[in-house]
This record gives structure tokens, sequence and C-alpha cells, in this order.
């Protein structure tokens, strides 16, 4: 206490952070947070590689490293050139948009601190100029590589050579990394199994020097992959599994057979895995436990990624594919029916949650490298974080779907129909109701229209939707059992300052709430639509209500009619 007011009490660092830890971390003033967080401290002064910063989740991850990492000193962003538009122009113009106008505020010279490094993740060495490359290396302490290929249908070769061929090259960059910071792990590894393999792609030599010597000087090396890698098994563990391939067998498979052979087999290579995607993953995951060994490594495995939860933006969504397109497909009163159990749990995470456990295991990956013996450093396994809901708060496809209904007090102005969605387990039953549902009035509709002069669209636009809706079946149907300890682990060493700026708690997260406003950031994210024209857009979707259920009353009355005919004939009536 201060004597007098001449004479006030001069705090020490260590008197103010007691008195801050003793107050609520919401009565905390601005900037505090981020003095007290040890996962932002992590980040001072370092400069980061970030592949996939114009993808969905990697944007998230930029956006807060700029937001909540003030003493971060350089984000390298690996961004695909494009004719005609200059590679600072193209970077520009992302960082422009709406779901970066809270970091542009909190740090105004974001231009400075994002480099932008032309390359290509499906070009060897990543497409990196030997300029470019030699300033990653002798800089870059954190390396995050979340650039893949998600889609489902994807053929072998791009989601191989993207997801695999990818990673690859990361590694070997990775591994070539000194650290300017004193305070990280030095080692030196040599595997005497490694072997060293070249694979001709396209003219180029894809993997290169495996047995070489590898000196890692970098803190945090974190790959994102999916939590369904391993969709094949009912209970996945935060750890490793064998895959169906190993990444040189894959590569060099690709090199010598065209794209008509790599589709006959197909099949035969994927076995039970759903989609090239989750096979692809599966790989990637097993070159980094063979490659990554020695090296501060980590894996996170978010499940089912949705749209942003609170930060920086609520409801914020940055694509259209997967679960995307069928919620908006839903959304806009295009999609009615699903093959779906609604009984099985849905494993679903928001994309702000997946993008702060990211930056949060990056810090751990750290700490628990620089915690072990240069011995134990040299032969420790990359650590699997995964980032899932059921274990801890599950929740079922039929009640995620009834708290989605509870969203259509913002519709779009665009709705074709109303917004429904009958779930059913049975294929036979789904078939039926698509029939009934979507292709006979897409037939109707593209009829009309084709009679109006005008373009039919509806048909086009459901072979489409059931292209998504039977890619996503294999996750509609089935309920897998994960487990999360690291995850918890991590949460568990956060301080409260951590868990404030970085929250990615499933626990916290309030089903309810974010999915009863899922349709209102479809409006404004995906249908680009404001909020000026809501009351119309209300009145609009009231008529198409009124018509609804007045089509339903005919078509019940009709169904009750035949049935009393078809009674009455059979008892003489």
């Amino acid at each position: 206490m201060p004597c007098c007011e001449l004479h006030p009490r001069v705090m020490t660092p260590e008197d103010e952070q007691r008195e801050l830890e003793a107050l609520p971390a919401d009565w905390w003033p601005p900037g505090v947070l981020e003095r007290l967080s040890r996962v932002a401290a992590f980040y001072d002064g370092a400069a980061v590689f970030l592949t996939g910063a114009t993808g969905f989740v990697g944007t998230l991850v930029l956006e807060k490293l700029l937001r909540s990492c003030p003493g971060v000193s350089t984000v390298y962003v690996l961004v695909r050139h494009n004719k005609g538009v200059p590679l600072r122009e193209r970077l520009r113009s992302h960082l422009d948009k709406v779901v970066f106008s809270k970091a542009r505020e909190a740090c105004p010279d974001y231009l400075r601190k994002v480099v932008a490094v032309a390359g290509d993740c499906t070009q060897p060495g990543l497409g990196i100029s030997p300029a470019d490359a030699a300033e990653l290396t002798g800089r870059v302490s954190v390396v995050f590589h979340v650039a893949a290929t998600v889609r489902f249908d994807a053929d072998l070769w791009t989601a191989t050579v993207t997801n695999v061929g990818s990673t690859c090259e990361v590694i070997a960059l990775a591994k070539r990394m000194p650290n300017l910071n004193e305070q990280c792990c030095v080692h030196t590894v040599r595997s005497e199994a490694r072997t060293s393999y070249c694979v001709v792609i396209a003219g180029h030599n894809y993997y290169r020097r495996l047995d070489e010597v590898v000196t890692s000087r970098l803190q945090a090396f974190v790959y994102m992959s999916t939590a369904y890698s391993h969709a094949p098994r009912d209970e996945i563990d935060e750890k490793f599994y064998p895959p169906a391939l190993k990444a040189e067998e894959l590569l060099k498979l690709i090199s010598v057979m065209d794209d008509e052979q790599l589709a006959q087999l197909l099949p035969l290579l994927m076995g039970d895995w759903p989609n090239t995607y989750t096979f692809t993953k599966a790989i990637a995951e097993d070159l980094i436990h063979s490659e990554a060994v020695g090296l501060p490594a980590s894996i996170i495995r978010p499940s089912i990624v949705s749209s942003t939860y609170q930060e920086p933006l609520a409801l914020w969504v940055g694509n259209m594919y997967g679960p995307t397109a069928a919620g908006a497909g839903s959304s806009v009163g295009l999609l009615h029916a699903m093959h779906m159990d609604r009984s099985a749990l849905v494993d679903g995470v928001p994309a702000d949650m997946v993008a702060n456990a990211t930056l949060g295991c990056a810090w751990d990956t750290w700490c628990r490298h620089s915690s072990q013996t240069p011995t134990q450093r040299a032969t420790a396994e990359p650590v699997i974080y995964n980032y899932v809901s059921t274990p801890r708060h599950p929740i079922s496809w039929d009640l995620l779907c009834r708290y989605v209904q509870k969203g259509t007090d913002y519709p779009s102005i665009r709705n074709l129909w109303v917004a429904y969605v009958v779930l059913l387990k049975e294929k036979y039953l789904y078939v039926i109701a698509a029939v009934v549902l979507h292709l006979i009035p897409a037939m109707i509709v593209d009829s009309f229209l084709y009679l109006k002069g005008m373009k039919p669209i509806l048909w086009n636009m459901y072979s489409k939707i059931h292209m998504v809706s039977q890619a996503l079946e294999p996750f509609w149907t089935k309920e897998w059992t994960f487990k999360d300890d690291n995850v918890v682990s991590l949460l568990v060493r956060l301080g409260e300052a951590d868990r404030k700026l970085f929250p990615f708690d499933i626990a916290d997260y309030d089903w309810e709430c974010h999915l009863a406003n899922t349709m209102r950031g479809f409006r404004l994210y995906i249908m680009n639509e404001s909020f000026d024209n809501l009351e119309a857009a209300r009145k609009r979707y009231h008529r198409l209500l009124v018509l609804h259920y007045t089509l339903l009353a005919i078509a019940s009355a009709v169904l009750l009619l035949v049935l009393w005919r078809i009674l009455a004939a059979h008892i003489g009536l």
C-alpha cells in the first residue's frame, strides 16, 4: 500500500503479476493477456513458415499469429504464383479480407511481417527458389505444414503429390533449418536404417538423400492431418498406425502409371479407406513418423472442421468443400435428404479452436522436446494430438440437425425452398427420398425453365450435391472412438492467460448457440448478403413456408385418397 499520494507504491513485475492473477481474466487490461501468455511468448522474435495460408484453417492460423502474438518477427507464407498478378499483390488481397480486420488493427505493420514466398505444394522442392529456400533455412524456427487438398474426390495423383509429396519436401526443408533463438534444442541424428532413393515426377527428383545427417535447430514443426486419417479403424488413439503403403512406394507408383491405370488400381490400393484424402493423409503421417524422428515435430488431427465459433469473426467459413457444402445446400433449401445414422455421434470442432490448438501444439512440442536429454531427443517420436469433441463433449447427428434448424430466422434472399432435412439410416430409404425430394422436383423445375427458354440448373446442382453426399456418407453413418489424452495434458499445462488468449477447450464449446446461428454465417460469408435485405428474405421465406405446407397438405390428401380408393376396392365398398 502507498504511504501517501507523494510516495505511491512501486510494484515489481512479480507483484503486478500476482495482483493480476488474483483478478478474473476478463478484468485484465488490454495487452496483459499477450504479455502473460507463455504461448505468445514462444513466438517472440520467431520467424514462422506456414503452408496453406490461403486455405480455411491456414488463414485462421495466420490471422491468430498476427493478432495475438505481437512478438512474432516474420511469417513466411507459401503462395502459388499466379500469372498476371504480382505475388505481393495477391498476398495483400488475401490480407485485405474481412477475416483479417481485427488482425490489421492489432498489428498495423502486418504487411511487413507477412512475407510471401513463391511456391507450389505440387512441385518438387515446393517450387521455392534457391534464394528463398536459403532465407527460410537461415531464419525460420517454427514450421506449420497446413497445406493439403481436402477434396474427397481428388484423383490419386493430385492427392499424393499435394498431401504426401509436399510433406516430403517440408520435412527436407525443416531438417536444414537453424534457429537463431539460443534457447532452442540442438542435436544431431543419423539413422542407419534410412536409404536414399529418387522418384522422378514430371522430370524432377522428388525425394532425395534420406540418409543424410540431420542437424535440427528448429523449435517446432507441426503437421496438420485429420482425425480420420485411419478411418478403417473403429478406435483411434494418439499414436501412429501402419498405412496401406509407404510414401516412397506410392510416389514411385504415381510416377510410372498414367491416370487411367491409377484409377483402375485405386480401389485395390485404398482398401477400406473412404477416399484419397484420408488415404494419403495416413501415408503422410507415416512419413512424419519415419523421417521426423529426433525433430521437435508433432501432428495435430482435427476432426470435421466447422465455421468459427468466436474469433476473429463468429461463424466465418472460408471454403465450400465437404460438410460446408452440405450445410450451405441445406440452408438454401436444396438438400433435403441425407443418408445418415441420426443416433450416431458426430465429431466436429470449430475452425478458430483448431487454429488456437495448432499454435498451442507448437509451444507444447517445444516444451516437450527441450525438457528431454540429448539422447532422448535423438530417438523421440513426433507427438500426436487428436483434436476431437466426442470424448469430452459429444453430440448426436439428430441433435445437431435440430439445433441447425433453429437458424431458419436468418434465411437467404436466394433460398430456393424451405430448409429442412430428412435423416435416413437405411440406404434404400435414402435413395427413395432423394428421388422424391431432389430428382423429381429438379426435372419439373428444369423442364419449366427449358420451356421458358432459360438454362436448366437444378439437375446439375443435384448431381454435384449427390456426389458430395456420397463422399461424406462414411462419416455420416459410422461412429469412431477417439482418445485425446495429449490434448487434455496440453490444456492442463496452459496458464489462465493462455487459455483465455488461445481458447480451444472443446468442453467450453456451446453446440446449440453455434449451430443455431450457422445459417447466419452461411448468409454472410457464403451467400455474401448483408442484413439490409434480411426482412425481405424473411418475408420471402415465409411465403415459401406457406407454399411448402400447402403442397405437403395437398400431397397428404392425394395419398390418403389413393389409399382410400385401394382399400375401398379391396373390401368391395
